[in-house]
């Protein structure tokens, strides 16, 4: 059994299969971050679309507050004014003191 263990760990750790976790991890991160970056840098009026090339051979999902969606073609992101939202903020407890207390389960 701890034979069939390692040799299904070792065709699942192989080098080639690495390279391509690696790849992905990568290619994710950093549309991630070019993503997070323009939000940061667009105006209230900008409209920002991403085509994705050849998506048969490369599915993308996107995703927003709670819903998915896969295997996208295309995405068009801008804001949306007709939505308002009130959010309640303790000024005395900032909003990285709550996301470490969040996440991390500190008291």
């Amino acid at each position: 059994m701890l034979k069939l263990g390692s040799k299904i760990f070792d065709i699942i750790f192989s080098e080639f299969n690495r390279k391509k976790i690696e790849n992905f991890t990568i290619w994710t991160a950093t549309l991630g971050f070019i993503f997070h970056l323009s939000l940061v840098l667009l105006n209230n009026n900008s409209i920002v679309t991403f085509t994705i090339k050849n998506p048969e051979y490369r599915p993308v999902n996107a995703s927003a507050d709670s819903e998915e969606v896969k295997n996208i073609k295309k995405v068009i992101i801008k804001l949306r004014k007709d939505i308002n939202i009130k959010l309640l903020h303790d000024p005395e407890d900032n909003m990285e003191n709550r996301h470490l207390k969040e996440q991390f389960l500190i008291d």
